[in-house]
């Protein structure tokens, strides 16, 4: 059937010219997928804000052949609260970030959908941001099938290597036992009660070096670097 009705949060937007939208839609039932919102960009259209990043919503989609439309929309969510904070805002960046290199197109990804989904409340209710992207991170590789080795049992130091799947104890960059602690309970805690970790700095530089690894996106990097601008404004 043409028609297609799906949950899903708008995670990139473009303009496609004086009057739509183009969009990338994360969706529960069909993944990673591009659509476009007709005659959202006027001033005067009902919905434009429902083709913004990180707009939860019900769609009802227009399929011909690979090209998805958008014809009726109901908003679930529009996560205001995180975009109106710098940190929230940071956090909303960097997980928009991960799912535009790291999640395939056109793929059902359920497990990371419900991730997503779980992260994003718990962000809206925790101070402690940083360790809510780091359990997206862990657990969004986790569920792609390439997760971060993350020793059981933590016995003094480790080292980190992305080729060898994580922490070892044989070659790498050296890691204190305490950072690889604070992985293991991030890894093992609830979206529902983030608690602060004392090494976010170096956690996320380990993940960033783990992204890279996978992804060899030089978008990333220039990300990162806009990033560490902000943060030093």
């Amino acid at each position: 059937m043409p028609y297609i009705s799906t949950k899903g949060i708008i995670i990139s937007t473009a303009p496609l010219n004086e009057r739509d939208k183009s969009a990338i839609l994360f969706s529960e039932e069909l993944g990673k997928i591009r659509i476009k919102f007709r005659s959202v960009r006027s001033p005067t259209s009902k919905r434009s804000g429902y083709s913004d990043d990180f707009i939860l919503e019900r769609i009802l989609l227009y399929r011909k052949g690979d090209f998805y439309t958008a014809t009726e929309v109901e908003l679930i969510d529009s996560y205001l609260d995180l975009k109106t904070s710098l940190d929230g805002f940071k956090a909303l960046s960097y997980i928009k970030e991960l799912l535009l290199i790291l999640i395939p197109f056109e793929q059902q990804e359920p497990k990371v959908f419900n991730l997503l989904l779980k992260t994003l409340e718990g962000l809206r209710h925790t101070n402690f941001k940083d360790s809510a992207i780091i359990y997206f991170c862990i657990h969004l590789f986790d569920d792609l099938g390439y997760p971060i080795k993350i020793p059981r049992v933590v016995t003094g130091d480790y080292y980190f290597l992305p080729e060898k799947g994580g922490f070892n104890k044989v070659n790498g960059i050296l890691i204190k036992e305490d950072i690889v602690r604070e992985f293991q309970d991030v890894f093992n805690s609830s979206c529902r009660n983030f608690k602060e970790v004392h090494y976010a700095e170096e956690m996320l530089k380990i993940i960033n070096s783990f992204v890279l690894f996978h992804s060899e996106s030089e978008h990333f990097k220039h990300f990162l670097e806009t990033m560490q601008t902000l943060g030093e404004g």
